[in-house]
């Protein structure tokens, strides 16, 4: 017998790239051979961005650590990791610098707690080659939320590889898609470890494809209050904690 029904239509990946004053944002090559390789650390200090949007005032992460019970290496491990899930879809690496070293992606705690986890850009002034150029940029995370490490169904404790690896994509000039079913999607989901198809063509748009590739795992979806917590971050602009899908 055959079905009679309208077929079935395949989502194609999604992704959208993030826009300020009608122009994408990226980062510029750093190398004579082309290639954008990033400097990143760990804020060892308070920091104070007068002109930052989000992530004004930011300082070690040592709040976060503490409340949450997370080991400095662990809370580590999952930002390296995260870095390296962006660096193996496309042409973009990065490199950790030693704390009192300038970096160009600095990562800390809110010292004014707001939210879960924000992105700030700074912009050059003016675009070049139809596009607005990324010159530093910083992620902070709420110390008075709890965070952990690893999924567990708890939609209401975010997964701290999970919140690196949405910010990074956010760094790197990546907002958040139509739907739920990426990385970069607006919503904190525990359905998905790595990178979607949409993620990682929305990396390659930008930066072109890499030479290695990260394996993308789907994991039944966790029972309970899916859905019910929202990743807060909007880069470059102020949270009003609705979806910007």
């Amino acid at each position: 017998m055959l079905a009679t029904g309208t077929p079935a239509v395949a989502e194609a990946p999604a992704y959208r790239l993030l826009t300020m004053g009608g122009y994408p944002v990226r980062w510029l090559p750093s190398r004579p051979s082309g290639r954008i390789v990033l400097s990143y650390k760990i804020a060892d200090r308070g920091i104070h961005q007068q002109k930052a949007i989000n992530c004004k005032d930011i300082g070690p992460p040592d709040t976060v650590l503490r409340t949450s019970r997370i080991d400095r290496n662990a809370f580590q491990n999952a930002l390296d990791a995260a870095f390296r899930r962006w660096r193996d879809a496309a042409d973009i690496s990065f490199v950790e610098v030693r704390p009192e070293e300038q970096a160009q992606i600095v990562i800390g705690e809110q010292l004014d707690p707001i939210g879960f986890a924000y992105t700030n850009l700074d912009l050059a002034s003016e675009p070049k080659d139809g596009a607005r150029a990324i010159v530093s940029a910083s992620i902070c995370l709420n110390p008075k939320r709890h965070w952990k490490i690893g999924y567990d169904g708890n939609l209401a404790v975010f997964d701290l590889l999970h919140t690196f690896a949405h910010e990074i994509g956010h760094v790197i000039g990546l907002d958040h898609p139509v739907g739920h079913k990426n990385l970069m999607s607006f919503k904190y989901s525990e359905s998905l470890s790595g990178l979607s198809e949409g993620d990682r063509l929305g990396a390659v748009a930008l930066y072109g494809p890499s030479r290695m590739q990260s394996e993308v795992v789907f994991l039944p979806t966790a029972q309970g209050n899916a859905g019910s917590e929202q990743i807060t971050t909007t880069i470059g602009r102020s949270m009003t904690g609705r979806s910007a899908d």
